[in-house]
């Protein structure tokens, strides 16, 4: 099975702490959940996600007059899927910051990451960058996710993706400020080498602003074939052993029959 997008979802907030719901994506087993989390502040901040059983991808911190904070994290559903993640950041409230689920299904279970994944920060633009990447299974899906800085809410309506990316979701935020941030990601079917995206385009220009970027690549689920293949093929040697020893002895009745 390929991998296919699922949905996101995604919240804003001032506070440090706040939950996105899942409910409505339609989650099922096995689905992977990838949290986006991005935050202005002035340093560099650890960002976090409480819920149990994320893994931590990148957090990443752009440095400039207004800097920038990124969070990537990832999760495979169980039987009963979340219904909510909640983020955590630092314990300064006022300053924007802003969470996004981006979902897929049919990844690998057992490795998800097909090889590492690869980041890059940068300043004197809002407009994230991300780097190359090189996966080797077929079937890979690239990830461009990107976090940055916006000057006001009018800057950024939505995020353009980079070139050949599709299934594009974003999340912005303005603050008191007058500054704001915005979190985006996109995806691309991998066919062969490497994928160097080229940069996003809609956040801020502004020369003081930051970015982070990761780019990931999700490895597909192998084909599993049927658990007793290996007792159905016994089982049918057998029988074909059967069958033709059958003929063999009806003829050899046959004969001294005659």
């Amino acid at each position: 099975m390929a991998i296919s997008y699922v949905g996101s979802a995604s919240n804003s907030a001032t506070t440090t702490s706040f939950d996105i719901d899942l409910s409505t994506i339609g989650l099922q087993q096995n689905d992977l959940v990838i949290i986006l989390l991005g935050m202005i502040e002035t340093a560099d901040y650890n960002l976090a996600i409480t819920t149990a059983g994320y893994t931590e991808v990148a957090d990443l911190y752009g440095n400039d007059s207004k800097d920038c904070n990124f969070g990537v994290f990832y999760k495979f559903m169980g039987a009963s899927p979340d219904t909510s993640v909640t983020c955590n950041t630092v314990s300064v409230n006022g300053n924007a910051r802003v969470g996004l689920a981006y979902c897929f299904r049919g990844v690998d279970t057992s490795t998800p990451l097909d090889v590492t994944s690869t980041t890059a920060v940068g300043t004197n633009t809002g407009n994230p960058d991300n780097p190359s990447i090189t996966p080797t299974t077929a079937g890979s899906v690239v990830l461009a996710l990107g976090c940055g800085l916006m000057v006001d809410d009018a800057t950024i309506v939505a995020p353009t993706t980079p070139e050949g990316f599709t299934n594009l979701a974003s999340k912005k935020l303005p603050d008191s400020l007058n500054t704001g941030v915005a979190v985006a990601g996109a995806s691309l079917a991998w066919t062969s080498g490497a994928v160097n995206p080229n940069s996003w385009s809609g956040f801020s220009t502004d020369t003081g602003s930051a970015w982070c970027a990761v780019s990931m690549a999700l490895r597909v689920a192998p084909i599993v074939g049927p658990t007793n293949l290996k007792t159905y093929n016994t089982n049918l040697k057998a029988n074909i052993k059967t069958i033709n020893t059958n003929p063999i002895a009806n003829v050899k009745s046959l004969n001294t029959n005659v």
